[in-house]
């Protein structure tokens, strides 16, 4: 389930308060969803802040592409002050899902109060 970091926080923060008093609830962070026995991920990502969807998908349906082989990418290292180097990139980096299919991804938006 990928979400935002408010998301994720507010799911841990009412987890920890509605099962708070359980034997097993032994730490504040909720890395999985009640009741899917651990096969359904709270994945919080940064460039999803004040997103008010939230995609559920496998993570096989993940798709991530970058350029390693042609000549428009380059590296370089500068130096404008002693003892610090800066690195310059250009690189071309890409992500989207395999497929839309309702088997494969779910998008869900979430209620505004």
């Amino acid at each position: 389930m990928y979400c935002s970091q408010d998301f994720y926080d507010k799911y841990s923060e009412s987890y920890q308060k509605t099962h708070g008093g359980l034997s097993y609830n032994s730490q504040y962070l909720q890395n999985t969803v009640e009741g899917s026995q651990g096969r359904l991920k709270l994945v919080p990502l940064a460039n999803k802040a004040d997103s008010k969807f939230i995609h559920i998908s496998t993570k096989k349906n993940m798709l991530y592409g970058y350029d390693n082989m042609s000549d428009v990418e380059s590296i370089e290292v500068e130096r404008f002050a002693p003892f610090v180097l800066t690195y310059v990139a250009t690189m071309f980096f890409g992500v989207q899902f395999e497929s839309i299919d309702k088997s494969c991804l779910k998008v869900v938006e979430l209620a505004t109060v």
